[in-house]
């Protein structure tokens, strides 16, 4: 393998759409790109963003490929047995992640995705109707108008490696963007306290948004991110809609009816 050549022996540990993830002899991450689109440089970029700048080791290109060198983090991805021990540090992590403040949400956005979610989701109005009601309710009375910060935007369980005993690092930082704060904890809901009990992870999702004062605004994100959930897989990968349908849709509306609803 070319890559070999400068960064020695590769072993991979993982991946997806966008990239292979390599490991080699010299305690390094390795992210090889798919697709020439610059995207290892703005990952670079939004990690030093998110205060992980030490973590990087370089932005490059090798043998015709976009690399992503990373110092390895000796931790593994929270598992629902690692989640609880995890929170505490990810919200601060999260927090500081959060605290500048920029230009508000464009909430037409919102409204777009929420019009295109009904259309596409039409035939399951009725079961999905305390979802479409919160987000239009919370947009209608004003609750989502807020500043943006950056946001992960991508906080599901296999992005959160954890080391005990408090050690947290978020990884995977391309989709990284300027959004409102609620919407990462819409996201860590969705994406990883789903391998919890849904009591365990309403309490533990509300507690983490109070804590930096966006908890009026998630109950309509966790909805909105459902749905968008939902109308992906119609489109994308319509053998996975009924399961997914079956796990969230009970879930989420048991959390919005149970949870903070004002």
């Amino acid at each position: 393998m070319p890559l070999e050549k400068q960064l020695g022996k590769l072993t991979l540990i993982g991946g997806g759409y966008h990239s292979r993830v390599y490991s080699n002899d010299r305690n390094e991450v390795i992210k090889v790109y798919k697709h020439a689109t610059g995207m290892h440089r703005l990952e670079a970029t939004n990690m030093t963003r998110a205060g992980l700048g030490e973590w990087l080791v370089a932005a490059t290109e090798i043998a015709g490929f976009e690399v992503l060198i990373m110092k390895r983090f000796d931790g593994a991805p929270v598992q629902a047995n690692t989640i609880m021990e995890a929170l505490p540090a990810l919200g601060v992590f999260l927090q500081q992640l959060h605290q500048e403040k920029y230009t508000p949400v464009d909430l037409q956005i919102v409204q777009e995705k929420l019009e295109r979610f009904e259309l596409s989701l039409r035939a399951y109005q009725t079961e999905l109707k305390p979802m479409f009601a919160r987000v239009k309710t919370d947009l209608e009375s004003g609750v989502l108008i807020a500043a943006s910060s950056f946001c992960h935007l991508d906080l599901w369980f296999e992005n959160i490696l954890f080391a005990l005993p408090n050690q947290v690092r978020v990884v995977d930082w391309h989709k990284a963007a300027l959004e409102d704060a609620a919407r990462d904890y819409a996201l860590l809901f969705t994406g990883t306290l789903e391998l919890l009990p849904i009591a365990t992870a309403g309490t533990a999702i509300l507690e983490l948004a109070k804590a930096e004062g966006v908890e009026k605004r998630v109950p309509a994100y966790i909805a909105l991110t459902t749905l968008h959930d939902l109308h992906w897989f119609l489109e994308k990968k319509p053998e996975g809609f009924q399961a997914a349908f079956d796990l969230k849709v009970p879930r989420i509306t048991w959390f919005l009816e149970h949870g903070l609803t004002s």
